[in-house]
């Protein structure tokens, strides 16, 4: 009984979470806004098969999922969207890691809006979860198809 037990937790441990996430984390690094995307590699290569955009995701694979990302998602800082730029980038133990980097003006946040619509086409059930580290807002949110903005101030 009590190894059916076991191995019943171990499988839900396994395999019960709830379908794909992807992480989208905006911090404050001096005078620039930092974002941090951390997605499996394979939800890469399958997004590049399914939107067959013309951009090569196997041998690009950072540049065309980076032209995606910034398609699909934003960061608008007092009503103006901010223009992130990829920074670097890093594949290893099957996750793709990007780092992007945008410089607003410096003033006080009166409104931050963050859109992201990334990844739904492969699964309606898709989530990004996007974690705000900005000024004296540290929060974090779970976005899906349909419910894809949070209006933080």
């Amino acid at each position: 009984m009590k190894l059916s037990a076991f191995l019943l937790l171990i499988s839900f441990a396994c395999f019960g979470h709830a379908g794909k996430l992807n992480t989208f984390t905006y911090s404050k690094e001096g005078n620039a806004i930092q974002l941090k995307v951390v997605l499996k590699n394979a939800d890469v290569l399958e997004l590049g098969k399914k939107l067959n955009d013309g951009c090569d995701f196997k041998n690009l694979t950072s540049l065309c999922i980076s032209k995606y990302i910034l398609e699909n998602s934003s960061l608008e800082y007092n009503g103006i969207t901010l223009p992130f730029v990829l920074g670097d980038s890093k594949i290893e133990s099957g996750h793709i890691t990007l780092h992007f980097k945008a410089n607003p003006l410096i003033v006080k946040a009166n409104s931050l809006i963050v859109k992201n619509n990334c990844f739904y086409v492969l699964d309606k059930d898709y989530k990004n979860r996007i974690r705000l580290n900005l000024y004296k807002i540290k929060k974090s949110y779970l976005l899906k198809k349909g419910q894809n903005e949070i209006v933080v101030l």
